[in-house]
């Protein structure tokens, strides 16, 4: 019998608002503290330059930190996603988060 414990997104749910950033990758978590500031200065870079491209071609949006969940063990929030038009019509839930729902 595995007696191995996988954290699932519902846990995140019953997790307290504490300002901690909690993720779960394979049915593991993992807490982070703030970014450091070099790290936020290269999100934001990238994210200006992915959005100019975006609003050009018009073929998705970019966003920080929105919550993604994968499956029931793979709920993240990565620093920077960019998401086509057509995935974006399918992908959020009710929550605010992307779900692999497309």
């Amino acid at each position: 019998m595995n007696t191995d414990l996988r954290w699932t997104s519902a846990d995140l749910e019953a997790f307290p608002e504490n300002g901690n950033r909690y993720e779960i990758i394979e049915g593991e978590l993992y807490m982070s503290r703030q970014p450091h500031y070099h790290h936020q200065v290269t999100c934001v870079n990238l994210a200006y330059f992915l959005k100019a491209w975006s609003d050009q071609t018009k073929a998705g949006e970019v966003s920080t930190a929105p919550g993604v969940v994968f499956a029931d063990d793979d709920d993240v929030a990565p620093d920077l996603t960019w998401i086509s038009r057509e995935r974006l019509k399918k992908a959020p839930a009710e929550d605010g988060k992307l779900r692999q729902n497309w």
